[in-house]
């Protein structure tokens, strides 16, 4: 093979290398813009959520502590299947007598909440409700519970890694 035969081969080489990279590129652009919409649609707040998706209450407290860092809140959220399924998360102080709580919806329907608080009354014995809908999220990506090496949503679909570099580190 000629010194030319090598440098028109190099020169191919780097054009498919080129086309790739933009590929790649354009497809990572896909992807981030397609999940900053699902991002937008995952996050709710009052009397309606989304399966799958985030959703906040707000609590008021009276703000007669002293350091409200101190505080300690938390809420029980009941799904539509029952206690049985109950969450229970601590809610977090958000300045002024402002006080949220989030919780992962993984199910549709009739969800309810009470919130405890044995340091400030006002946050104490709330109470309420939010229904959540159907949506198209796709969940938390889990391992497959038949197959330890696959990947699902909570939605039930696949999730096919495009890269092996991770998967190389945490795999056996």
């Amino acid at each position: 093979m000629t010194t030319c035969q090598r440098h028109k081969l190099g020169s191919r080489e780097r054009r498919i290398n080129f086309y790739i990279t933009r590929a790649a590129f354009l497809l990572a652009m896909l992807q981030f813009w397609s999940s900053s919409t699902l991002l937008a649609q995952s996050f709710t707040s009052g009397t309606t959520a989304v399966k799958f998706g985030t959703h906040e209450i707000v609590l008021v407290g009276n703000g007669s502590v002293a350091n409200p860092f101190d505080t300690s809140a938390t809420v029980t959220f009941t799904p539509p299947s029952g206690s049985a399924n109950s969450v229970t998360v601590r809610a977090f102080y958000d300045g002024g007598n402002t006080w949220r709580a989030r919780v992962y919806v993984t199910e549709a329907g009739l969800w309810n909440w009470t919130s405890s608080s044995a340091m400030d009354l006002l946050l104490n014995g709330g109470s309420g409700s939010f229904t959540a809908v159907n949506s198209n999220l796709p969940g938390i990506l889990k391992k497959d519970a038949l197959n330890a090496r696959a990947w699902r949503t909570d939605s039930g679909k696949w999730f096919v890694p495009i890269s092996d570099a991770a998967w190389m580190l945490f795999g056996s």
